[in-house]
């Protein structure tokens, strides 16, 4: 019964969505989210590293511009631990990544497209 999916595979989607702690989300936060691949998993991983408060839409621009759980912790490996949402996001935006055997104090570089723009 193909058809199921259609209302079963959504259902599931939101029910594991409110688990991980976005309940009364419209059907439109649930499509955004679906669609920029902000899974209840990837909730729960940004929770696990301290982000316990976002709005899902800042849980969308995480995934919008590449902050990950593995870049959270890469920015925490050099000792920049808790570094605020929209701070994240900025780095992400202007090709900010941690640069691996650096001191904290250098230990960023940015990226070659957003060096002479």
């Amino acid at each position: 019964r193909p058809h199921l999916r259609w209302y079963i595979e959504p259902l599931a989607y939101a029910t594991a969505m409110r688990e991980a702690g976005y309940s009364g989300l419209s059907l439109e936060d649930l499509v955004r989210t679906r669609i920029h691949g902000a899974s209840p998993a990837f909730v729960r991983e940004m929770r696990d590293l301290g982000y316990r408060d976002l709005d899902i839409q800042d849980i969308v621009r995480f995934r919008i511009h590449g902050v990950s759980a593995s870049f959270v912790r890469e920015i925490a490996d050099l000792g920049y631990r808790q570094v605020d949402h929209e701070d994240l996001v900025t780095m992400r935006i202007h090709g900010v990544t941690p640069w691996p055997g650096a001191s904290a104090r250098f230990a960023f570089q940015v990226s070659a497209a957003c060096r002479f723009a």
